[in-house]
């Protein structure tokens, strides 16, 4: 009798939870799209990522419209929704003028990338955390991998719905976390360039005639921004890499031992060789 209360009582609750997390998903989905985007030709100053809701900016639905403009007709520039606040011309103009204007004198080899860090800090910052999410969920695989091979190894577990689960988040989040991680890599990257060419530009202007070449300011233009709009992106790959390789070291440490620590001397006693090497020919 007490053992039927129990279950009847356990199956009650399992299912009011159910049906509990259906309802907020529900709702969270109703209201992320409510306030999502609506592409309107008419309207001026329309930007489709900022009226977007939370799901609408995770997944990029708020790029629907535009492609669905696109597939049914063509598109015009007057037809084409506002780009971002943050990456306006006139915006980034101003922020990278201040910094380069209130900047220390005189210029040294570190002043550009500190001014450039100073005007766009935010956006600087803003991949780290999807950054380390996609760390995290890239590092949960083989942990998954290995509750799988035990699921197999002993299958009358009854674990088999709950890898479902954690397949799905775990992949799930990984492509989440790269697209969004992607996303604020590249509008860093035009925030950089934008900068950079009203920076370039605006320096241009101020220099004598007798002494400015055009040519030289459609070199930095071309060649020389695009060398260093890129540098966003490899100032984040350069820690989450260093700290994926630590994370990875000591998981594999943890089943192998000390042989975990060899790969990493032999990488770095082939970079002190061919440093060695590249100074002996240089010379």
């Amino acid at each position: 009798m007490l053992e039927a209360t129990l279950s009847d009582s356990y199956w009650h609750k399992s299912h009011f939870l159910k049906f509990r997390a259906c309802w907020e998903l529900s709702w969270l989905v109703y209201h992320s799209q409510i306030q999502g985007p609506s592409f309107d030709q008419n309207r001026e100053s329309l930007n489709l990522e900022e009226e977007a809701g939370l799901l609408s900016r995770v997944f990029f639905f708020w790029v629907l419209p535009v492609l669905q403009q696109g597939y049914t007709g063509y598109l015009a520039l007057h037809s084409l929704p506002e780009i971002h606040s943050k990456l306006r011309p006139e915006t980034l103009r101003q922020k990278l003028l201040a910094a380069w204007i209130a900047r220390d004198k005189p210029i040294k080899k570190w002043t550009l990338p500190f001014v450039l860090l100073h005007s766009f800090r935010y956006a600087f910052l803003s991949p780290i955390a999807p950054r380390l999410s996609l760390i995290v969920f890239r590092y949960l695989q083989p942990i998954f991998i290995g509750i799988a091979i035990d699921f197999v190894r002993d299958s009358s577990s009854g674990k088999g719905s709950y890898l479902v689960g954690y397949a799905t988040v775990i992949y799930m989040g990984l492509a989440v976390s790269a697209a969004i991680y992607q996303h604020r890599i590249n509008q860093l990257q035009i925030m950089i360039r934008g900068g950079m060419i009203s920076l370039v530009h605006n320096h241009s202007l101020k220099v004598p005639a007798m002494s400015s070449d055009s040519s030289e300011a459609l070199a930095l233009v071309g060649s020389d921004i695009e060398s260093i709009e890129s540098t966003g992106e490899i100032l984040h790959e350069t820690w989450a890499q260093l700290f994926e390789v630590i994370i990875g070291t000591f998981m594999l440490a943890a089943r192998v031992g000390w042989l975990a620590f060899l790969p990493l001397i032999i990488i770095f006693g082939e970079a002190h060789y061919f440093r060695i090497l590249i100074l002996a020919l240089k010379y």
